[in-house]
């Protein structure tokens, strides 16, 4: 109720005067701290609690939903090798993952660059009895897309994205937005025009970074005209 209401420090207090603490008050206490911004600072001290002196201590096993809730919150503020930790740690005390603790994990990993862990992600999936879906291979995917693009290797950025497309699965709105760039930072406004055509026709509807990227595609071509007449337009 307390952590509902925002009053975390409060939720914090009588989580700490509270003498038996069941699993689920564990679940909310994380959460609380990952959903308001408190995670870095009480984070340390309450995750050190969940996997040491707390939970194990009390003749608790952490179930499905206490493992995810950890992974979400360091997922949520970048940790990623800290969410790979706890995800390993988990399987370790015999729980096994779900394709929605999978892919929080590989959104982590490829939000870091850390793509080979997020395949191997993908890989152990299958051992686990579990079929990667379209997020697991959109996130995934979205992601070496991304980390090609800030190295400047746009040909691989691009064969990526066929290579996506080519499994029939649905890029988001990131991973079009992002092919988009290619074909502006190339000064190519055609292709730029074309990938958001076919973004518009498979459902995906553009948004202010779709815009932008245009207008900024259009400048790097020197076609100020266009890029004043879609200003205008939008506005």
């Amino acid at each position: 109720m307390l952590v509902e209401c925002g009053s975390l420090d409060d939720a914090i207090h009588a989580f700490e005067v509270v003498g038996v603490k069941n699993l689920r008050l564990w679940s909310v206490i994380l959460n609380g701290l990952c959903c308001y911004g408190c995670f870095e600072e009480w984070g340390a001290r309450f995750t050190g609690l969940f996997i040491g002196e707390g939970i194990e201590a009390r003749g608790m096993v952490p179930n499905l939903v206490s493992w995810s809730t950890m992974i979400s919150c360091y997922a949520f503020y970048g940790c990623a090798e800290e969410a790979l930790n706890c995800f390993r740690k988990m399987q370790l005390m015999g729980v096994k993952p779900d394709v929605v603790s999978c892919n929080v994990l590989i959104s982590a990993l490829s939000q870091s660059r850390y793509f080979e862990e997020a395949l191997e992600v993908i890989r152990q999936m299958r051992n686990f009895g579990l079929e990667p879906d379209v997020a697991s291979w959109t996130t995934l995917f979205g992601g070496l897309i991304s980390g090609y693009m800030q190295k400047g290797n746009i040909v691989q950025a691009k064969g990526l994205f066929q290579k996506l497309q080519s499994r029939f699965l649905k890029p988001d709105l990131v991973s079009w937005n992002i092919m988009i760039n290619c074909n502006a930072e190339e000064g190519n406004i055609d292709g730029a025009l074309g990938v958001l055509a076919h973004m518009q026709a498979a459902g995906t509807s553009p948004d202010p970074v779709s815009w932008n990227t245009l207008i900024k595609g259009y400048v790097r071509s020197k076609e100020i005209g266009d890029a004043m007449q879609l200003l205008i337009k939008l506005n």
